[in-house]
């Protein structure tokens, strides 16, 4: 079954929780270069402990009937701090040529799927150094070109956080064909850190594309809570999703299966309306 079948038809998905912060407190590794975790792929202990963390949440979507959705360690691989890590696109090539051996040998293929993970240029907390659209288009498409000439089976744009840079990652990830999701990064008011609220932000990638994210707009980032790495479940229904998740997998709100993602988003909006105290935590290493 393909990606975008195995999404249309599946009530629950599994995905990755924090693999940075589990990498750092579970296995001691470092990674405070420019890319981050991306050239972990490249260090016999950074595979074996990827390899690890992968196949744990493999045998949780074998032993749960549940697809499961990998992405590369790459949100901060981008074309600048990629070649600043001394590294080039062969990185983000390798990246999808190990997830696919991680797949081969945890059991086949069937029921995990391969996604490559983009990110906003600058810091997705801070909402700094953010692009407009059309420089956003130009500067992601290095990274999307390669992911879908490497073999990715979707484009996942993980928590950006203002709509100018998110609006042109959509456009430059809808020009390959491949389906794409976009997560934003959002304050505890319902807000991304840009201060553009959710809905609007929802309507005006889908008015930017002629081919809209696919399926829904996934995991809504809040502040980091204190407990590393557990995992997100995904819930989506024909008409949209049936819950907003953080990027621990705590539930933010829960919505009817029907409510719509523009109608979710303003429900989250409205829950968070008066709150002033929402900054967003840090894990900047994914």
């Amino acid at each position: 079954m393909d990606f975008e079948t195995c999404f249309r038809q599946s009530r629950y998905l599994l995905l990755e929780g924090a693999l940075g912060e589990r990498l750092k407190r579970e296995y001691g590794l470092k990674f405070d270069g420019p890319a981050a975790i991306a050239p972990l792929i490249t260090q016999p202990a950074g595979r074996a402990a990827l390899r690890e963390l992968w196949g744990q949440y493999r045998a949780v979507a074998r032993r749960h009937r549940l697809p499961f959705l990998a992405t590369t360690p790459t949100r901060r691989a981008n074309r600048e701090r990629t070649a600043l890590a001394g590294y080039d696109a062969q990185l983000l090539r390798e990246s999808v040529a190990f997830l696919r051996e991680v797949r081969e040998q945890t059991d086949g293929t069937e029921g995990m799927y391969i996604g490559a993970l983009m990110g906003c240029r600058g810091d997705a907390h801070l909402g700094d150094a953010v692009l407009p659209s059309a420089q956003a288009k130009e500067f992601h498409s290095w990274a999307v070109d390669i992911f879908a000439e490497a073999g990715a089976e979707f484009l996942y744009a993980g928590i950006m956080p203002a709509l100018p840079e998110a609006i042109g990652m959509a456009q430059a990830m809808e020009q390959t064909g491949l389906p794409y999701i976009i997560s934003f990064m959002i304050r505890k008011n319902g807000r991304l850190i840009d201060g553009t609220p959710i809905s609007q932000a929802i309507a005006a990638v889908d008015a930017s594309v002629d081919r809209p994210p696919a399926l829904l707009y996934d995991k809504l980032c809040a502040p980091r809570p204190a407990a590393p790495g557990t995992a997100s479940t995904g819930k989506q229904g024909k008409a949209g999703a049936g819950a907003l998740f953080g990027n621990s997998g705590k539930r933010f709100a829960a919505f009817p299966r029907r409510t719509g993602w523009r109608a979710a988003a303003v429900l989250l909006e409205r829950a968070g309306a008066g709150r002033t105290d929402g900054g967003a935590g840090r894990d900047s290493t994914l």
